[in-house]
């Protein structure tokens, strides 16, 4: 997620004053997964050394460094809600809560309303979905991060966003009988641009922009359930068949998981990994061998 302000002019006008303001925020990004990468980008540039030589990455050698804990209000593993809430307000919550204190009670003040009072136009950019619990941190105050509709009416209708770009909403028409979020949009005097000549044609004079770009929404689903799919495609064409229908299934599957549950935790994550791996090898195998028979099971 990209996070920037764009100062006013006159703060433009003076020189000590930054003109734009970046926010970047990537996941994997603790102490240990830089360390990490320093240590194997060094092995590779000082392949003779005797002791390892952390190399440097761009950010390794900025002048100034902040810490901030990435535990929450209720778990040492938190979910992007409580943790983006964090970084947005200076503030800790519980899991799945986004900008309001542990009783569900006091929303916070986020520093894009700060950077709006001072005179800033703020945007958010996203790699996911516009209403996910990270970029939402930086516009919206829900008890749940499940409320992807309300989350998506405050961007849309609040004053704090001048640019929202991402991979669409994942609930454009809440419950059935609620305006259609891109309506709303317009209805609010957003610019709609979703398509790359609409997006490259933007400039100052654009106003408040909605910029869909789906793709990388979609991209990991698309590879995740491909490599599902390889698992049961074989020489028989009815096998493409049975490959569609174990990815629907596992589709839904993932939706549910998805929509249900905030972060799964690493503990139950590793087991499960290996309970899937035994169920998949065990009927891989008994694939094999039914085929390896001439036996053929559909």
């Amino acid at each position: 997620v990209l996070v920037f302000a764009l100062s006013a002019m006159a703060m433009a006008e003076d020189a000590a004053a930054p003109k734009y303001v970046f926010m970047l925020i990537g996941d994997g990004m603790g102490n240990p997964q830089v360390a990490a990468t320093q240590y194997y980008l060094g092995s590779i540039e000082n392949p003779d050394s005797a002791f390892p030589v952390p190399a440097n990455l761009s950010f390794t050698t900025f002048p100034y460094l902040g810490m901030v804990t990435t535990y929450d209000a209720s778990s040492f593993c938190p979910d992007s809600a409580s943790t983006a809430t964090s970084m947005a307000s200076g503030e800790k919550t519980l899991s799945g809560v986004i900008n309001y204190d542990v009783n569900l009670e006091n929303p916070f003040k986020l520093v894009t309303e700060y950077a709006k009072e001072a005179g800033r136009k703020v945007g958010v950019i996203t790699s996911v979905s516009l209403d996910h619990a990270t970029p939402a941190a930086y516009y919206a105050k829900v008890p749940s991060r499940k409320q992807y509709y309300d989350i998506a009416v405050q961007g849309l209708t609040g004053t704090t966003l001048d640019y929202l770009a991402g991979g669409s909403f994942l609930n454009p028409d809440g419950d059935g009988t609620q305006a259609n979020l891109l309506d709303l949009a317009a209805q609010n005097g957003w610019t709609l641009a979703n398509t790359n000549e609409d997006i490259r044609a933007l400039n100052a004079e654009s106003g408040r922009v909605l910029a869909i770009v789906e793709v990388t929404h979609w991209y990991e689903n698309v590879l995740f359930l491909g490599w599902v799919g390889m698992f049961f495609i074989n020489a028989n064409p009815l096998s493409i068949l049975l490959a569609i229908v174990v990815v629907a299934i596992v589709w839904f599957i993932e939706i549910l998981i998805d929509n249900n549950f905030a972060r799964v935790k690493w503990q139950v994550m590793l087991k499960g990994a290996w309970g899937v791996a035994l169920v998949a090898s065990i009927v891989n195998f008994s694939l094999f061998y039914y085929l390896s028979s001439g036996v053929i099971i559909f």
